[in-house]
């Protein structure tokens, strides 16, 4: 007798291939523009540009990583009794074959616990991992930014 499929979309699209999901950049298909980081002599910066999502599906960003910090998170900004607070996330959705902007005073990718200066000049090399496991690796130029003043709330994402 024939056994059932093992694999199963809730999706509900069928895929006309059977083979797993492949190790290439299918499984992270974003590109990243414009980015920088903030210049910043010790403990926390963080990195902004354009996330562009290629495919014709949401893409979500479930983590960052960069060697320029011992801590790399993602963080949302919201308003909180009129002052702007930052936030962790556990994700950062990309929409279907659209961008994501991270800019001071939204969304962006913060830097703690610095291992050195980032210093103006700087190529500042970051790790975005996507939810099916694939990464895409960019880097993003230090520039001066005196902006974002915003208070830090420190949380715990839902579900981690």
């Amino acid at each position: 007798s024939a056994s059932p499929s093992a694999t199963t979309t809730s999706s509900g699209s069928a895929s006309a291939s059977t083979s797993p999901s492949a190790s290439s950049s299918a499984a992270c298909p974003l590109s990243v523009s414009d980015a920088w980081v903030k210049a910043a002599d010790s403990g926390m910066s963080a990195a902004f540009g354009v996330v562009r999502n290629t495919s014709d599906a949401e893409v979500s960003i479930t983590a960052a990583a960069s060697p320029v910090s011992t801590m790399t998170q993602l963080h949302q900004t919201t308003m909180v009794d009129g002052s702007a607070t930052m936030s962790e996330v556990s994700q950062l959705a990309v929409p279907a074959s659209g961008d994501l902007t991270l800019a001071p005073g939204g969304n962006h990718i913060m830097f703690m616990g610095l291992t050195s200066p980032v210093q103006a000049g700087e190529d500042v090399p970051i790790t975005l991992t996507c939810a099916g496991g694939g990464t895409i690796a960019f880097t993003a130029q230090a520039r001066s930014y005196d902006g974002a003043n915003e208070s830090y709330e420190a949380s715990t994402p839902a579900g981690m």
